[in-house]
């Protein structure tokens, strides 16, 4: 009940019931409706002054609100009329804060649908993925089945041991001293434990192309990031037992046994380039440079032969007859593409929202403040169709960059990075958190092809040097010649390696990666562990150190 600050001056009853229910039908604050009031008994009791009867009073009243029309119509036009007389300060308050309310309820609505939204993977990328790598040649020359049977067949080495093999792996290191004696029997008892283990892998890199069916690791975990690849492992193993076996052949003075497995290292990694997942191309770059290194090791043996090193440098150059396999961006590309798949709704603004939940389980972070970024970023996130438009415009820079050697992208204004960096950190959270970190893969990829060149290279000018006693001029005399194929390029400059006769010897190497050459003298961080490329001085590849 409103308190009076007048009473109704007398009025008759037919006022004062109008008033209350214009009052009523008001609906405003309690200090509006109170100078309504004031202002309608003002109205009434000035057009009443002149009445001398009750009647006459009457009469007027029914007449005025006759004129006034419908009580309601006239409470909605009072309650307009008194918002347009606020003051301007006053207008600004509470339009600011009509403005935040919409905001917060808008936000809200929208955090329901967003956070409520459920991804609908439709495409099995994995069979995709399955055909797209499975070559058309029959199965009677899959190496896989002898790749397995291998892997089945080796025998894990003891712990003391597993700490020494990545040494005896690591590039080819061949030098007696790395071993005492108790390590050198400990060695020699593994590599007979393997021999069938080494044999099945033999047979395997007589096959002309290895296919291997992916899966998932679990029949519920249908992402393509749980497809599991024991077999890698393994692999480095074996790779890590052919090169202990080449070490202690070379040891024994048997050079054919030394070669034989150099080179079955070498075939087999062209098994694993080519249409695989990064991390196999990976590993078999590795095996492949083991493969190269021993045969650079056996090169330079005292008791090699001109005829071995031919022999040699046949079974090499039909490694890889259609050439040295580019990176392969396809498959991380599918991935890519699973994931988004899985953490996006099918629909809605910019062809469907990220899911929050989904995207936690990609980052596998149990961090708060980094799980809060996530849901957080999620929010801004684009939508799928702009995402997967971004990831393809992404990967065909990948593309042209990828083809590009170390020396060739140093020179471009934009690498591998710096098309992850363009993108908008949190309206692209997704994408710069997947797109795979290619600059470093790409330079492996060349360096690798780089040394496979290099064993060829000191082949061809050993043999020349045992045939004629002496060594070529130039490498252009070996093709001249047919000794060499080509003359290699280095992929650290914008010419070939560099090859140099140096008093009854040679020297072999590539600028590097510091671009610079350095006279053929290595940098000193590549000496402690054996490897060609370091930071800083030049690859050498030959003499080997």
């Amino acid at each position: 009940m409103i308190d009076h600050k007048k009473d109704y001056n007398d009025l008759p009853q037919t006022a004062v019931d109008f008033i209350d229910s214009v009052i009523k039908r008001v609906r405003y604050r309690k200090k509006v409706r109170l100078e309504v009031r004031d202002e309608l008994i003002d109205h009434f009791t000035m057009a009443l002054s002149e009445c001398n009867t009750p009647e006459q009073k009457e009469a007027a009243v029914k007449e005025m609100i006759e004129k006034f029309g419908d009580i309601k119509t006239l409470a909605c036009l009072i309650r307009r009329g008194k918002k347009r007389c606020r003051p301007l300060w006053k207008k600004i308050i509470i339009r600011t804060f009509q403005g935040i309310g919409i905001f917060i309820l808008c936000f809200i609505l929208y955090a329901v649908w967003f956070f409520t939204g459920d991804a609908n993977p439709t495409i099995d990328y994995l069979e995709a993925f399955n055909e797209r790598v499975r070559p058309k040649i029959v199965d009677e020359d899959n190496a896989w089945p002898y790749y397995e049977k291998g892997m089945n067949l080796l025998v894990e080495a003891e712990e003391e041991l597993k700490d020494l093999l990545p040494q005896i792996g690591r590039y080819g290191i061949m030098r007696g001293d790395v071993l005492n004696v108790q390590d050198q029997i400990a060695v020699t008892a593994w590599i007979d434990k393997n021999e069938m283990a080494w044999q099945g892998f033999s047979k395997a890199v007589q096959k002309p192309y290895c296919y291997r069916k992916y899966n998932y690791g679990h029949p519920d975990d249908k992402w393509l990031l749980s497809v599991m690849l024991p077999h890698i492992s393994k692999l480095r193993q074996i790779a890590r037992l052919g090169m202990s076996r080449c070490k202690q052949a070379l040891e024994g003075g048997n050079t054919d046994i030394a070669l034989r497995d150099s080179i079955t290292l070498a075939k087999s990694s062209r098994h694993w380039q080519g249409r695989k997942t990064l991390i196999e191309a990976l590993v078999g770059m590795a095996v492949g440079s083991y493969g190269c290194q021993g045969i650079l090791n056996v090169a330079a043996s005292d008791t090699v032969t001109s005829v071995q090193l031919k022999e040699m440098y046949n079974e090499l150059s039909t490694v890889y007859s259609t050439g040295y396999p580019p990176i392969e961006l396809e498959g991380e590309k599918t991935i890519l593409m699973d994931v988004i798949q899985h953490c996006f709704t099918d629909g809605g603004p910019g062809g469907g929202h990220l899911v929050p939940r989904e995207l936690s389980m990609v980052m596998d972070s149990d961090d708060l403040e980094e799980e809060l970024l996530v849901l957080s970023g999620a929010l801004v996130h684009a939508g799928r169709d702009d995402v997967v438009a971004k990831a393809n415009e992404a990967y065909n820079k990948f593309e042209k960059l990828s083809k590009m050697s170390p020396f060739e992208r140093q020179k471009v204004e934009s690498g591998f990075e710096d098309v992850r960096l363009e993108l908008p950190e949190y309206r692209y959270f997704l994408l710069r958190s997947m797109l795979p970190k290619l600059g470093r893969v790409t330079d492996l990829r060349y360096e690798h092809k780089a040394l496979y060149d290099a064993a060829l290279t000191v082949l061809a000018a050993r043999r020349w040097q045992l045939e004629k006693g002496v060594l070529p001029v130039d490498l252009n005399e070996l093709v001249e010649a047919g000794y060499l194929d080509r003359v290699p390029d280095d992929p650290y400059s914008d010419g070939p390696l560099v090859y140099r006769v140096d008093g009854d010897g040679f020297v072999l190497y590539s600028a590097g990666r510091n671009f610079t050459d350095d006279g053929g003298i290595a940098g000193t961080d590549t000496k402690d562990h054996n490897k060609p490329w370091g930071e800083t001085g030049d690859a050498v590849f030959w003499p080997v150190r």
